[in-house]
């Protein structure tokens, strides 16, 4: 069995055996005519063992970092953490993500931005580091590392004085990353500073869609802004002044555009049909009976009318 390193291979301690060399002698020139002895081999422990250099090489965190992301992407994330974990670099070695991680997902930006941060902040030199082409969640602008495709890659040589070890794991959607390592006596207080110098406004872009209706729109992709920005190393004192400030990086992130569709197809024509007025037949009054004409005093009691 052996422990990974990005350079060199330790080999995992195992009991070995010994024997009496003068107790074999004796019992060689004792051999009788069947030529066979029996020489009892004793175990022996390892004068050094793994676990001791992990003691001595490995007792102290130099720089620690956890970055939330999606439970969804727990699993890619897991795969790589395993090829990462316990991977030792040697003074004086680079160490490669790509020569660690194959098959790279995505979700290897992750670790490589939370690696590239420890980085910084244990004073190694960083000898390649490739920035996001957009804004990314889970860092800071100019505070991130790139390894989406087989092109980009992130590297730093162990510019210590002992080894150093990358410790990962993943739970839920935590990532938390260490490098321990020993500490030693010019090791400095650093901090990282992320500035946004410019903003990189989004563009609106409208694409027509002939199989929507005139006066109907879709947005297809939400937008967000770009900027540029700058990433600096602040070293400290133990009183926590500042004794310098160094640019790492100024980065230029694009805009992502809002594309709205935009309906071309003509709305369907409408014919409505007026119904024609209903007309009354108009009905003629009926005639009065003409009513008899009665004389003055018809109704006197002299009146021959009268009854």
């Amino acid at each position: 069995p052996t422990r990974r390193s990005s350079d060199l291979e330790l080999i995992v301690d195992e009991p070995g055996v010994d024997f009496d060399l003068a107790e074999a002698k004796s019992k060689y020139a004792k051999m009788d005519d069947s030529g066979e002895i029996v020489i009892e081999l004793r175990k022996i422990a390892p004068v050094v063992t793994l676990a001791d250099l992990d003691k001595e090489l490995f007792k102290d965190t130099l720089s620690t970092i956890q970055i939330v992301h999606d439970a969804s992407q727990t699993k890619n994330i897991a795969n790589s953490c395993e090829k990462l974990n316990e991977v030792i670099v040697y003074p004086g070695k680079e160490f490669s993500y790509n020569e660690i991680v194959e098959n790279k997902t995505v979700e290897d930006s992750y670790l490589s931005t939370a690696l590239y941060n420890l980085v910084l902040k244990t004073g190694m030199e960083v000898t390649e580091r490739n920035a996001h082409e957009k804004i990314v969640s889970f860092a800071k602008p100019s505070l991130d590392a790139d390894v989406s495709n087989e092109s980009l890659d992130f590297k730093f040589k162990n510019t210590r004085s002992y080894p150093v070890k990358i410790e990962v794991e993943t739970s839920s959607n935590i990532l938390k990353m260490s490098i321990i390592g020993l500490k030693e006596s010019n090791d400095q207080v650093i901090e990282l500073e992320s500035n946004v110098v410019e903003k990189l406004d989004y563009t609106l872009v409208e694409e027509t869609d002939s199989t929507m209706e005139v006066g109907n729109t879709k947005v297809v992709q939400e937008p967000a802004d770009g900027c540029v920005s700058e990433a600096y190393k602040i070293v400290k004192n133990a009183s926590g002044d500042v004794v310098s400030k160094k640019l790492i990086s100024k980065d230029t992130y694009s805009a992502t555009d809002k594309i709205v569709k935009v309906g071309t197809k003509a709305k369907p024509v409408t014919t409505v049909v007026t119904p024609e007025p209903v007309v009354e037949p108009i009905v003629e009054p009926t005639p009065a009976k003409p009513q008899r004409q009665v004389p003055p005093g018809w109704d006197s009691p002299e009146s021959p009318y009268k009854d």
